[in-house]
C-alpha cells in the first residue's frame, strides 16, 4: 500500500520497484497503470529474463523495461558492487529500455556506456563520499562522464 500511495501522492510517471515476483509486479504495474519498473539482481541471464514484463515493451517511452543491478542475497541496490555485465549485454538484445545500475561511477560509466549503449544508467553509492551522502562533485563528474561517452555515438 506505501508504494501505491507515494506513487499516486506524489504523481510519480515512474517508480523502481525491487525484489517483488513478477506476479506481483504485474499486480502493482496493474494498478497503478504502468507506471512501474522491475529492478532486478539476477545471478543468471535466465532468471533476467523471467522478471521481463511482456506489458512494459507497450509502456511509455519514458519508463525503462528493466533495470539490472548487481546480484546481492540482502541489499536491494547501493552496494557499490558491479552488475554483471555479461547478463546486462544479453539483456540489451531482449531490452530496447534497459537501464544498467551497480558499481557505477565517474571512473567506470563512460565504459559501460560505451560497451552496452544501454537506454539508462542509475548510480547511488558511485556517487557519495559516506554511506548515504552524495559528493557533488562526484555528480557532476559522473554526469560529465555520460555526456562524454554519449557524444562519442
Amino acid at each position: 500500500d506505501e508504494v501505491y500511495q507515494t506513487v499516486e501522492k506524489c504523481r510519480l510517471q515512474a517508480a523502481q520497484i525491487h525484489r517483488d515476483s513478477p506476479e506481483k509486479m504485474q499486480t502493482i504495474n496493474t494498478r497503478l497503470h504502468g507506471v512501474c519498473y522491475p529492478a532486478i539482481q539476477p545471478r543468471t541471464f535466465e532468471e533476467a529474463l523471467i522478471a521481463l514484463n511482456p506489458d512494459l515493451i507497450s509502456a511509455p517511452p519514458w519508463i525503462p523495461q528493466l533495470l539490472i543491478d548487481a546480484y546481492h542475497p540482502e541489499l536491494a541496490g547501493g552496494t557499490g558492487k558491479r552488475a554483471d555485465l555479461e547478463i546486462a549485454h544479453r539483456l540489451t538484445e531482449v531490452v530496447s529500455r534497459l537501464m544498467v545500475a551497480g558499481g557505477l561511477s565517474p571512473d567506470n560509466v563512460g565504459e559501460v556506456l560505451r560497451v552496452l549503449r544501454p537506454w539508462a544508467v542509475d548510480v547511488s553509492s558511485g556517487v557519495e563520499y559516506a554511506p548515504g551522502k552524495k559528493d557533488h562533485a562526484l555528480i557532476r563528474a559522473f554526469i560529465q562522464a555520460v555526456r562524454e561517452a554519449s557524444q562519442e555515438d
